[in-house]
């Protein structure tokens, strides 16, 4: 009688165990909003599509020393290169166009970038509509952040997405380009505060310094505008910039 009673209580346990876990599988299996199951995933999609078009965008610019509608500029090798250094008086030195060159590149990169962000929301909203989600976003705006290796960039936009009952909602979305254009265009600004200053910049001294990069320099057409390109010997990309200052005239 004492075993079968045992048994009937390791029975009656046993049962209680498999109600209790039948009860949380299909009581407690409620839809959750996860990444990639009930909806696509909008963040990965921008991060992606502003990353290819941020690097397009930083390749069209650097040639041109990060200014691509500039009217300050002079054809070398069929681009026109932004004077980032400039006097057009005889012996005086440049004075510095950019100040605040970082800062101003990533300005221009903001503005040149918005019509693409533009273009990934407009792509991202027409798959979810074929999809058959109902789609709400508002204006966009961005702030981008150069540093080493890497360009940070946010997208300030309000964006609801929904489907079968069930919302999200977004107003910021992030995406990082691995790029030198940080270092570059800090080498870029040393450049023209040497020439501002020397009206010399020594590309052979600062490489013994630096020899990740590479430094050349060169003449325009003019003569006297110089051209230095500054190249980052990991990744190839390469930012050329224009400096006119402390000319000499013809016949001396």
């Amino acid at each position: 009688m004492n075993r079968k009673g045992q048994i009937a209580i390791f029975v009656i346990v046993g049962i209680l165990i498999v109600a209790a876990f039948a009860f949380l599988f299909f009581v407690d299996k409620k839809p959750k909003i996860t990444r990639g199951q009930d909806f696509d995933n909008p963040e990965s999609y921008i991060d992606n599509c502003i990353k290819e078009r941020a690097i397009a965008v930083l390749d069209e610019m650097l040639p041109r020393a990060g200014f691509i509608d500039s009217n300050d500029t002079i054809l070398y090798k069929g681009n026109k290169v932004t004077y980032l250094c400039k006097n057009v008086n005889y012996y005086q030195p440049c004075i510095n166009q950019y100040p605040r060159y970082v800062f101003s590149l990533e300005r221009e990169f903001e503005r040149q970038l918005g019509d693409d962000v533009a273009q990934c929301f407009a792509a991202l909203e027409q798959e979810l509509v074929r999809k058959n989600y109902a789609v709400d976003g508002g204006d966009i705006s961005l702030q981008v952040k150069f540093k080493p290796d890497i360009v940070e960039i946010k997208v300030l936009r309000d964006l609801s997405i929904s489907k079968e009952g069930f919302t999200r909602n977004f107003d910021m979305f992030d995406a990082y380009a691995a790029h030198p254009v940080f270092d570059l265009a800090f080498i870029a600004n040393e450049i023209a505060a040497q020439e501002a200053r020397w009206c010399h910049f020594s590309n052979d001294g600062f490489m013994l310094l630096y020899d990740d990069f590479d430094i050349r320099k060169d003449y325009a057409y003019d003569g006297s505008t110089k051209i230095y390109i500054v190249k980052d010997k990991e990744s190839g990309k390469s930012l050329t910039m224009a400096i006119k200052g402390c000319a000499i005239p013809a016949g001396f």
